[in-house]
Parts: structure tokens; sequence; C-alpha cells
């Protein structure tokens, strides 16, 4: 269920982290659903080597970094943690953070019924004084003890130096976090790491609505308003607060060194630029692969650690197993890759699209010849759809021969696949950008071709892979197009017309003056001119797929997957239409429903994906790359030939505003819808930029006015001087939590006065 993940580092014995360490141990909970992990970034040897057989014997797994001379970082323990971890949940726990073992219970229960892939919770804290921290630890009943810190919390007691409702208890799916890219390693020292990590998570979660001028620092947890990103982290652990479920802060001495308060200064500068880096570029860490239970051994991915490509499919990583990155130019030959394969233990390599260049090829040929596993990557041929192989790729996979696909299908399966083929044509989301549909009737007129025999015919790209490898006798999209050119004046006495579609991302090409040739615009649909046809022609192109599902008669002179007995029909040229357009062979409509029904529910992976465009500078030529793909479901092929399938169920809208979730800031909004509207926008997917209470513009003039409405006289001259300059602008900015603070400066004067009388 639950592995919680500690990291430690002990430079002396003479430190306190050192008992503090070996306390912790000592006093942890770990059951059968709770599993504890403890990441030494590299203490000294008589430290690490005491604290691993303490570990052995209070059933922790202990594992150690060897960083000794390295800045520390918690990141890097945690992210190793998460790495060896097994379960299903992952949580961060310092040494300094305490609780009964009935708090573990409660969280266990609590995720147990958590539905959501991308939920995110927060266990709060309470941080004690050192008198209660001893008072706490010696008591022999902490369920007692826990129940006193609660009422001092509740009382505002003085035992209490402060609550915090965001710590780094973070409670997630392992996956979640791994996809997300763990802890940033640019963090070393004390602060703002947790902070960054849970900024990514949290509006990746679609939970709660962003609060107001989220990247200012001025907001506290305490803050009446819901502004700053404080706040709207604290939504994360409000929640367990109120059902009780906390965590104390033991007190220890602070760290006074220089090095710390630079490092927390240097750590902020960090944060506020990966805030807005994540807005702005939705940037996050590479993913992080680890233990899996899909996959024993190494996976090789062929493709940059970093790249545009690997992160395509980071969502997918984490299922992968222990994942290594080369491209496939660092191999100077077949044999330097064999040494790396056996060298490392890999058992597998992911390709994405193993014909893609001759560099890959080869190595994808290599393994085949040396039996060592593959996967092959590629966009599938209906919408949102992609595909992870171990049988090959494109025409050359046996995981399109018929024996995986040709099943009678029940009432409900045909039910069901009848009505996606339906929702697929009529639809304007397609593989490649098209215009909105017209219809076949409209699209007949528009290009005066109603009473006309149709012949559709789709371009291809002429680089395609599929094109270079898998077009057979016709060998190129320039040899096709020639042929039908003279298959049009053929045809053109026997009231045929060809309509030809070119492709989204090529320029124009000379399709000649025949009469009997139509070039669609670069607007029209390619469903329109399937459904306005009488036949479809082409190499191999993802269109066929769709001329099945329109159940037109689809005839490809190319090596295509959906070339089959019932479906489309192979013919070697263009020209040996000319004898069969009196005699068209539509496709066998059960064959097709189940052809569709494997690929869609038992083969396909299916997600959203976002794509950047390139253009060639020379052959203006358009390449679009799939930069990012937000998984709904994952299929991968086991190393038994299984196909696994993975749901992903995430939270697609956050709590409205109106929900109790927001009722410590409820005064603060109530008040401000009062006076202004708010205006909110909706999450559709998780890799959407976060719903946000939009800030109502000021003109100058307006922000001016509501200074001078104030009952405060600025001296220009003090206002030029240090931190009465802070203030003044303070005052500007945040008027309400400049005379909040100014009540509690007072309170807390009185309060020392009264301390020392």
């Amino acid at each position: 269920m639950l592995t919680i993940i500690t990291p430690v580092y002990c430079q002396s014995k003479q430190d306190h982290i050192y008992e503090r360490t070996k306390f912790f141990i000592k006093k942890s909970y770990t059951t059968d659903t709770i599993k504890r992990i403890i990441v030494d970034f590299g203490s000294i040897d008589t430290i690490s080597s005491e604290i691993e057989e303490l570990c052995n014997d209070h059933n922790f797994k202990y594992y150690n970094l060897h960083l000794q001379g390295n800045p520390f970082s918690a990141g890097e323990c945690r992210n190793f943690g998460i790495s060896k971890a097994d379960t299903d949940y992952i949580t961060f726990q310092d040494i300094d953070l305490y609780a009964p073992d009935s708090i573990y219970e409660k969280i266990v229960l609590r995720l147990s019924e958590s539905n959501y892939y991308n939920n995110v919770e927060c266990v709060p804290c309470l941080y004690l004084t050192e008198e209660f921290s001893n008072q706490y630890l010696n008591n022999g009943n902490w369920d007692y003890s826990h129940k006193v810190a609660h009422d001092f919390y509740k009382e505002n007691s003085q035992e209490i130096k402060m609550y915090a409702p965001v710590t780094s208890m973070l409670l997630i799916r392992r996956q979640y976090l791994l996809e997300s890219g763990g802890n940033n390693t640019e963090f070393y020292g004390h602060g703002y790491e947790d902070f960054e990590l849970l900024n990514r998570l949290a509006n990746r979660s679609n939970k709660f609505i962003r609060s107001r001028d989220f990247y200012n620092h001025d907001y506290k947890y305490t803050s009446a308003d819901y502004c700053g990103y404080r706040t709207y982290f604290s939504l994360f652990g409000r929640e367990m607060m109120n059902d009780k479920i906390f965590f104390v802060h033991i007190w220890h001495p602070e760290n006074i060194a220089p090095s710390y308060s630079q490092r927390n200064q240097s750590n902020r500068e960090i944060f506020n630029k990966l805030l807005r880096k994540f807005d702005s570029e939705f940037y996050m860490p590479p993913a992080i692969s680890g233990v899996s239970e899909n996959y024993q051994g190494k996976t090789l991915i062929l493709s940059p650690f970093a790249g545009k490509t690997t992160n395509s499919i980071r969502i997918a990583i984490p299922y992968l197993g222990e994942c290594q990155y080369k491209k496939d130019t660092e191999f100077s030959d077949t044999e330097s890759f064999l040494n790396y394969i056996n060298e490392n233990e890999i058992k597998r390599v992911l390709f994405f699209n193993s014909f893609g260049n001759n560099e890959r090829l080869k190595i994808y040929q290599c393994c085949l010849e040396n039996n060592i596993k593959t996967i092959n990557y590629d966009r599938g041929g209906l919408p949102d759809t992609w595909f992870f192989d171990s049988q090959g790729f494109n025409y050359s996979s046996k995981s399109y021969h018929s024996d995986k696909w040709d099943i009678k299908l029940d009432t409900e399966q045909t039910d069901d696949i009848q009505k996606y083929i339906q929702d697929t044509l009529i639809t304007n989301h397609t593989l490649e950008r098209n215009g909105e549909r017209i219809g076949a009737i409209n699209f007949s007129k528009k290009y005066n071709i109603v009473n006309k025999n149709i012949i559709f015919v789709p371009l291809q790209r002429p680089n395609d892979s599929v094109i270079r490898y898998f077009s057979d006798k016709i060998g190129s999209v320039e040899n096709f197009i020639e042929q039908v050119k003279i298959l049009a004046e053929s045809l053109k006495d026997k009231n045929w017309v060809i309509v030809i579609k070119q492709h989204p991302l090529e320029s124009e090409i000379d399709l000649g003056d025949l009469d009997n040739i139509v070039v669609m615009g670069r607007n029209d649909h390619f469903c329109d001119a399937i459904m306005a046809s009488d036949a479809t022609l082409l190499i191999n192109s993802g269109v066929g797929l769709y001329s099945l599902m329109g159940n037109k008669p689809t005839y490809n002179v190319g090596n295509a997957y959906y070339s089959h007995e019932g479906l489309s029909n192979k013919i070697d040229s263009p020209l040996d239409l000319i004898s069969l357009v009196d005699s068209l062979s539509k496709p066998n409509k059960i064959k097709v429903e189940s052809f569709i029904h494997y690929l869609k529910n038992k083969f396909y992976s299916h997600g959203t994906t976002k794509y950047l465009t390139q253009i060639n500078p020379i052959t203006k030529s358009s390449t679009n790359n799939a930069i990012f793909t937000d998984f709904s479901v994952i299929r991968i092929p086991l190393d038994n030939e299984k196909i696994k399938t993975i749901n992903i169920s995430r939270r697609e809208e956050p709590f409205k505003i109106t929900s109790s979730y927001y009722d410590y800031y409820r005064s603060a909004i109530v008040m401000r819808n009062k006076t202004k509207p708010e205006h909110v926008r909706t999450i559709k997917n998780s890799n959407s930029k976060p719903e946000i209470l939009k800030e109502t513009q000021k003109s100058p003039i307006d922000m001016k006015q509501s200074i001078n409405n104030t009952i405060i006289d600025i001296n220009p001259q003090i206002v030029s001087k240090g931190k009465f300059r802070k203030k003044a602008s303070k005052l500007v900015k945040s008027p309400r939590m400049f005379f909040s603070d100014a009540v509690k400066n007072i309170k807390n004067k009185n309060h020392s006065n009264n301390q020392g009388s």
C-alpha cells in the first residue's frame, strides 16, 4: 500500500541528527501495508554501518548513495527511494516527524478509498516547543500525547510553535510521482524543494482552483486571503487536519550556519524560476524509472534521457522497469551496441519507430538476429491512439495477424464498436489537421462532381518510413502519382473522377491539368471525400482504416497492416483498378468491426497529445513532433508476449469555489465576490494550465485612488529608506495584509512586554 522514504545524512556522532536517526528507526511503525526505506546520502562509515544494522533489525530497507563530499540533497535521496519502492503509494517522512500508530492506520484507510490516479494529499504538521517535544516523546501513550497536541493547536497554545498544513509528507501514487519527475535535484540544502514538487503535482491534480497572485511569497498559511502559492498548497493538508490526521515536528537545535540561510535564498530563486517555467512551458524534470511489476531487468530507450521524444511517453516510463537511455547515433556499429547490451544487462530495447532512420533500423535488425526483445512505439491509426508493439512495426508486425483480431463479437461489443466507428467518422479530430466537416453531398457540390463515380486518393509523405520500407512495387509517392495520372486518363470517358488529397504537411505538387482530377483544398476534410467516393486508392496510408470504417472499397498498392481478406484489397499498381472499377469489392462489415474492436480495446494505448510543429527552412515542409501524451489507457507488451492494460482515471475538474474545502478562506472570498467579479476557466485535461481565480486588473489611476483612500500619509523621504520602503510597498500591494501583520506585531510586542514584567 504505502512506502515511507526517509533521507538521512550523519557526518558526526556529536550531531543531534545521529541520535535522532537511531531513535526514529527504533520508534517507526511498519506493517504489511506500510513499508519503510532509509536512503543514506553518505554518512561516515561507522555511522552508516550502524544505521544499516538498525534498519535490518526493524524491517527497513537501507540504501547508501555514497555521496560524501557533495552538498546534501534530500531530493536525490527521495528520488532513489521512489525508484526502489514497490507499493502503490509513496510519502516522505523526515526524522523529526512523529505520530502514533493509529495515525498511520488512518492514512492507509484514506488511501484505500482514493479513486483518482492524480490525487494529492498532504499530511499537516504541528511544530512543538522543546519542552512539549520532550513531554510528547517521553509519554508512554503517544495517542494521548497526540490528543494533547491537537488540543493545544485548537487553543492556540504557545506549546505549538507553528501549524504547517503543508509538509514533505505528500500522499501520492508512486506512478504519478515517477511520471512527474519526482524531486527536482537543482535544489540542495534546505528550503523550497517540497514546494516545487507540490506545485507540479497539485496543479496537475485538478483538485482545487488555484489562488490569486500565485507567485507572491508574502501570503502565509495564516493569511485570510486566498492569495499566493502557500494558501493554495494549504488546501491539500487542511482537510486532513480537520480529520485529526497530522504529525508533530519534534524540536531540534536550529542550524545557524551562514551557508544554511544562504542556500535557502538560492533555493527560493530556483523555486521562483521553476514555478514560472511550469506555467509557461509545462516544464517537469525527466520521468523517473525504477522497480516495476511488469518487467524484470533493464529497458534501453533509444532516445536522449531528457529529450522531447522521451518526454512524450513520460507517463508510460514508470511501467517499463528500470530504464537507460541512448541515442541510436551513439553506437558506432552493431558490435558496440551488443557490447553495451551485455555490459549493462539490458533485457529489451524500446524504439521510437525502428524504421525511422538507417542507424535505428540496423540496431533493430541486430536485436532480431540476437533474440533481444524489442518494443516499437508510434502513433496508432485511430484518433488519440498509440502503440507499444513487441511483435514488429507496422506492416512487419505479427500484431495485426488475423488470429489476433478475427473473432466473433458479442452484441454489447458490436454495439460499442459501431458507435465508436460512427463517432470517429463524424468527428473533426483526426491524425493530421483537417478542416470542418461539410458532408458528402456538400463536398460533391463544391467540386461539381455530383453523379460522378469517384476514386479518392490520399497522398502520403515521400520520406515516411512506411513509404521507404513498405511501399512494395510502387516504390515511391512520385511513381504512385504518375500511375494515378494514367489511371485518370484511362477512366475519363467512363464518368470516373480522381479526387486527390495532398498530405497536410507537404507543399503543393504538380498533378497536371486532366479534367477528371480534382485536388482538394487544404481545408477540406478527408472523411467528406471518403463518404462521397465509390472507392479509395492509396499506397498504405492510415486513411485506409477510415475508408474501411466508411464501408468503402479500399485498395492498397503498398503493404498495409490493415490489408487482410475482407478488409483492404492488395493490388500491384493503380492501373489494376482499370479492370476492377465495374466490380468493386466492399469490405466485410463484420470483419471491419472486429479489426477496429481489436485495435481500440486490445492493442492501442489512448492519450491526447501535444505536438511541436517544425518547418524545414529549405523544403518548407512541416513535421509534427509529439512532445507530451496524456495517456488514459496504456497497453504494454510483457516479456511473455501478453499485453497488460493500465487504466488511468484522473480528476479533470477542481472542486468549485463554493465547496467547503475553501471554508478557511470563505470570508475573504465572499468579500471579494461582493466587490469584484471573479472569472474562472475550466480545466479539460491534466496537462492544462491550472484553473485560477483571475485578478481584476486595475489601472494606475485606480491604484492611486485606492492608496489615497487610506488614512496614512506616506512621507517620500521615509519611504526611500530600507525597511520603510518595503513596508510602504507592502501597503500598496497588499493593504489587508499590511494591517493584519501590524496588528499581530502589536500583539506580539505586548506579549513580550508581559513576559518580561
